[in-house]
């Protein structure tokens, strides 16, 4: 497999014309054949999260496990989302009518020591104007602190519908100890038939955890479904 290296940046945005695909080339151990990356063509379109969605229910583990494959992928479809957001945002009449000539370095400094003094938004309406559009953009970008913001949003404008819960815990499971994990990661283990002498060891438990993110955050997922189901009927 030929791999040429070079200080061109690479492009991750396939198009009809494109001959190469950025996947292919810059994972050949999760490609050996040179073909099958994600975006690639073929007769039915398959968006990029959908295929890196599949690509780590893999059933050889290969991407999940591999270094950096997941967070190329995540990179990648976050700055599209944020791509595509500003460009929403910016054909809206409220931003048309703004004048980024109206800003000023001094106007931001200011803005941003007033706002780590106060910890409130900046007086400045100006500031206060554009920050509403930076926050809407945001907003619509996976894991960003806008987007974070508004799920909390969420949240509170449900308990003011459904009023305040009951009940408050916090649910962590042990992922370590927890044989449902290990098996979850690839471990043979008969859970009908469980010896804890006879698992893998802790620090073997811990590699496998490190090791495949997204068996841990499958774990975390079960569980969580699992006890809200049984505890309390929320399904």
């Amino acid at each position: 497999y030929l791999v040429r290296h070079g200080s061109a940046l690479a492009k991750d945005y396939m198009s009809a014309d494109d001959s190469t695909n950025y996947w292919e080339k810059a994972f050949p151990l999760l490609f050996p054949y040179g073909m099958g990356g994600l975006e690639a063509p073929r007769p039915t379109h398959v968006s990029l999260a959908e295929h890196a969605r599949w690509a780590l229910r893999y059933h050889d583990r290969r991407f999940r496990s591999q270094s950096t494959f997941m967070a190329v992928a995540f990179g990648i479809i976050q700055r599209r989302q944020a791509l595509y957001s500003s460009k929403l945002q910016v054909n809206k009449t409220s931003f048309k009518k703004l004048n980024i000539h109206a800003l000023s370095d001094e106007m931001l400094k200011a803005a941003s020591e007033e706002e780590g003094r106060t910890k409130r938004a900046p007086a400045d309406p100006t500031v206060r104007a554009w920050r509403r559009q930076v926050q809407a953009m945001a907003s619509r970008v996976i894991a960003t602190d806008a987007n974070c913001a508004q799920l909390r949003s969420k949240i509170w404008s449900t308990t003011i519908v459904a009023g305040p819960p009951s009940l408050w815990i916090t649910i962590n499971p042990n992922d370590i100890n927890d044989p449902i994990a290990q098996v979850l990661l690839g471990e043979n283990i008969d859970l009908h038939s469980f010896d804890a002498r006879c698992g893998p060891s802790p620090d073997k438990r811990a590699k496998n955890l490190a090791t495949d993110p997204y068996g841990a955050a499958q774990y975390f997922h079960f569980i969580l479904h699992l006890l809200m189901e049984t505890l309390f009927g929320v399904s």
